[in-house]
């Protein structure tokens, strides 16, 4: 049996903004035709630094079944990155809710 692990990524370039302020610059970026920020990069890996898991272009919301242990998150903005590090146990469901992190 495995565990659930659900991630919350958060788009690039959001730190400090309330969500209709995200909302009207990405609709000003799609009515515009411009590209709107870019997604955050995720990557995990377990204790012994395997890669299991990884997006360029993360998704707001990642679902996943892992086996139970201990992987490092990785979120990346830019030059930015951020670490994260979750023990999932046998059978368990968790939420990891990645902040909003603003692109360097």
């Amino acid at each position: 049996m495995s565990a659930r692990l659900f991630i919350h990524a958060h788009p690039c370039g959001v730190g400090g903004q309330g969500v209709l302020a995200r909302w009207a610059g990405d609709l000003r970026a799609w009515w515009s035709g411009r590209a709107a920020r870019p997604a955050a990069s995720v990557r995990i890996d377990d204790l012994q630094g395997r890669n299991v898991f990884s997006a360029e272009d993360a998704q707001p919301l990642i679902a996943l079944a892992l086996p139970a242990g201990t992987y490092h998150v990785t979120l990346r903005c830019g030059a930015l990155r951020r670490r994260y590090t979750v023990t999932l146990e046998q059978g368990s469901e968790v939420d990891l809710d990645l902040p909003p992190v603003a692109a360097a």
